[in-house]
């Protein structure tokens, strides 16, 4: 195997010839391709392909916005989009159908999410939503992380939006984000001001 150094934040990865580029936290690893046939695969082994498949086409959607933002700086031992579909596989049945989206992982970090985390629907209104929880142990700073949100639904995810509101505020009321399809599903999750840091996503599914 053999370590190939790429300059200007460029990467190199996929098959060339009898030659497989992957691309790592340190560079392009370039090794021998394997050799398979159609039959050499058990039929557990083929859903394993196409579940890894299904996943990696779901990872896609996101490598520009929360991929990007948030997974990359998350681990220095993976890339952001591995260590996103590695978090994000048990959310697909073994034939690679999304199955819980409550299992889905848009955000990963060391920020907290505190206690009681709650939404519900302000009725009269189909964007608007109302967030409450409860006061922990954070204080200074950590009092002005910034409440984040994704909507979802059919597929289909929102870009990452800021709900204005602060951890210290202990709640409020924001609109969804708008996305192509009825939202079924909402996730939220903390950021610093400074985007350095974030907490874990918690999803809620609308009524």
């Amino acid at each position: 195997m053999a370590l190939i150094k790429a300059g200007n934040g460029s990467s190199l990865s996929g098959l060339v010839g009898g030659v497989v580029i992957v691309q790592t936290k340190k560079g392009s690893y370039m090794r021998s391709a394997p050799q398979y046939s159609n039959s050499s695969w058990t039929p557990n082994q083929k859903l394993h392909r196409q579940r890894f498949k299904t996943v990696s086409q779901f990872c896609n959607q996101f490598k520009d916005t929360v991929i990007s933002q948030i997974w990359n700086g998350a681990d220095g031992s993976m890339t952001g989009r591995a260590l996103f579909l590695k978090a994000n596989m048990a959310a697909f049945s073994p034939e690679g159908e999304l199955t819980d989206p409550a299992m889905v992982k848009l955000s990963t970090g060391s920020l907290n999410i505190p206690g009681g985390l709650n939404l519900d629907n302000v009725e009269g209104d189909g964007r608007a939503v109302k967030v409450s929880w409860l006061k922990d142990g954070s204080g200074g700073m950590r009092m002005r992380d910034e409440l984040m949100v994704v909507s979802s639904g059919e597929g289909v995810y929102s870009e990452i939006l800021n709900t204005g509101l602060l951890r210290g505020h202990l709640g409020g009321n924001f609109e969804l984000p708008v996305i192509p399809a009825s939202v079924t599903h909402v996730y939220l999750f903390f950021a610093s001001r400074d985007r350095r840091s974030y907490s874990g996503s918690e999803c809620f599914a609308l009524d």
